[in-house]
């Protein structure tokens, strides 16, 4: 509890500076900064932002899925593993015996 309220102290005089330079901070209105669009906003206007979007989204969905598909056959793979192994250990002590006598 006294953690909390250590961190509780910290971060609200935190909060408060934060505020305080922002009040003393001078004003600066939209209308004095009237410049056109520089070489850089051209050529981010150019870039077809909503076709590379939807190239990675529809990369994506292809790639997880094949991910997800790996993944499962992994897990079934780990399945049937594990259910070998567990019937072998489940032999009655008679059937040990003649395993043993065979190697």
């Amino acid at each position: 509890m006294y953690n909390f309220v250590l961190q509780l102290i910290v971060f609200t005089s935190l909060g408060i500076v934060v505020y305080l330079m922002a009040r003393a901070l001078p004003r600066v209105s939209d209308s004095e900064t009237t410049r056109g669009p520089n070489w850089i906003d051209r050529l981010m206007k150019r870039v077809p932002t909503q076709e590379i979007d939807r190239g990675i989204n529809v990369f994506l969905v292809k790639f997880l899925r094949k991910l997800k598909l790996v993944i499962l056959k992994i897990d079934n793979f780990i399945s049937h593993r594990l259910g070998k192994l567990s019937k072998k250990s489940s032999i009655p002590p008679e059937k040990k015996e003649e395993e043993k006598q065979l190697f």
